[in-house]
């Protein structure tokens, strides 16, 4: 009997290891913005898979922090939910948030990057995607 309870432990241990995990995200505010390197929303074009990451092409349909409107941009994200990475299909629309690392834009789920239709997420609802876009918009001006 011990040694079933043991592994049931050992096995919901070794799952939790294997998923994404992220904290809850805050209220979007002005630090949120200044720590982000890339903030668009954008309609997905082309995805490739490299070697650990998924290479994703995005027309710049808003430009809310550092590229020009109506441009591709090129962002990397992890491959699978259980790196983080974002579960992308070509002609979605994403309100995307990026950062720089190694020369290359990155994103994956705990930056607060959603599906703008069907917002699907572990730690982002749409309460929190209007209050982000709200955010975004009136910042823009």
């Amino acid at each position: 009997m011990q040694k079933a309870i043991f592994i049931i432990l050992l096995t919901f241990i070794s799952l939790k290891s294997f998923s994404c995990s992220c904290d809850f995200p805050n209220t979007i505010n002005d630090s949120v913005y200044t720590n982000n390197d890339l903030i668009v929303k954008g309609q997905i074009k082309q995805v490739d898979t490299l070697e650990e990451n998924l290479l994703i092409h995005i027309k710049i349909l808003t430009n809310y922090k550092s590229t020009p409107t109506d441009s591709i941009v090129k962002i990397l994200t992890p491959i699978g939910g259980a790196a983080c990475g974002l579960n992308t299909k070509i002609d979605e629309i994403w309100l995307l948030f990026g950062y720089n690392y190694k020369e290359s834009i990155h994103t994956d789920l705990c930056t607060r990057s959603q599906r703008l239709f069907k917002p699907k997420s572990i730690v982002y609802d749409k309460n929190i995607l209007k209050g982000d876009l709200e955010f975004l918009e009136k910042n823009n001006k």
